[in-house]
């Protein structure tokens, strides 16, 4: 019998938003011989721009410190999302991998279906966006909650999944928001477009977004979306999960990233370029 390949599963808890981005970016630089499959959550909240979005331009940050949000820049593209009522996942795993590997569209579309039989054990029957869908631009220009990618994960046509992926030195990094509530609305008050816009965008996000309580008329817990992402992820691609921490130098990367670059305001402000 063909061994299963083995994964590792980690589950940081709610973290500051710098944190969460250095962690990301620490396992892709030190990723060793087994992939990575991460869930963790926002405290407090945060906003967090795409790696060439113009966070100053398009956002009222100052705003944002009277409101106690955070802020950071992504290693990956897209636009902005609003992080709190959320499970965050990311993957980190070889260009080549058995899996989920080959090219970007490729890569979306099968971590995307990893994720559906996760939402699956909760009684979510969840779609793939076969194409990308924009609103009108001159009304919408930031939040990635008012646009689906192709092969990101809607509900009966209601954005449920927002992810962004990036590639570095052969490895992928994807990570995405998975809505335990709909709280994408907040962002909006930060904005910096006159209030018929922000009226506009509100509208739109309360009826083009999707979240896990909504859907299913209940609290849905941190734990549980954890624990049936593990589960559901584990069984589409056939492989085994090590449930798993930082290890060591991990954790001390992380930490350096975070002062020289996720929680420094010349990364978080300046839209990075390549």
């Amino acid at each position: 019998m063909e061994k299963k390949p083995i994964w590792r599963f980690i589950e940081t808890g709610h973290k500051s938003a710098a944190y969460n981005m250095a962690v990301d970016e620490a396992l892709t630089l030190h990723y060793s011989d087994q992939p990575t499959f991460r869930v963790y959550g926002w405290k407090p909240a945060a906003i967090s721009f795409g790696y060439m979005q113009n966070s100053v331009r398009e956002f009222d940050l100052e705003r944002r410190r009277e409101l106690g949000v955070s802020v950071v820049r992504r290693l990956t593209g897209g636009r902005a999302v609003y992080h709190d009522n959320e499970v965050t996942y990311s993957v980190v795993a070889p260009e080549n991998d058995p899996s989920i590997g080959g090219t970007i569209h490729e890569t979306y579309h099968a971590i995307s279906l990893g994720l559906a039989s996760g939402l699956a054990k909760l009684g979510i029957i969840t779609e793939l966006e076969k194409s990308r869908l924009l609103p009108d631009r001159e009304k919408i220009k930031s939040p990635c909650f008012t646009a689906s990618a192709r092969y990101e994960l809607t509900y009966r046509n209601k954005k449920l999944v927002g992810s962004a992926q990036r590639r570095i030195s052969g490895m992928i990094l994807q990570h995405g928001s998975i809505l335990l509530a709909g709280h994408q609305e907040e962002m909006v008050e930060l904005i910096r477009f006159q209030p018929d816009k922000k009226k506009c965008i509100s509208r739109y996000l309360r009826q083009n977004t999707a979240s896990l309580s909504g859907i299913l008329g209940r609290e849905v817990s941190f734990s549980e979306v954890s624990d049936t992402l593990r589960i559901g992820f584990g069984k589409y691609f056939d492989l085994d999960f090590r449930i798993d921490n930082l290890t060591p130098v991990e954790s001390q990367t992380a930490e350096r990233l975070i002062k020289d670059k996720y929680d420094n305001d010349a990364w978080n402000s300046k839209p990075q370029r390549g």
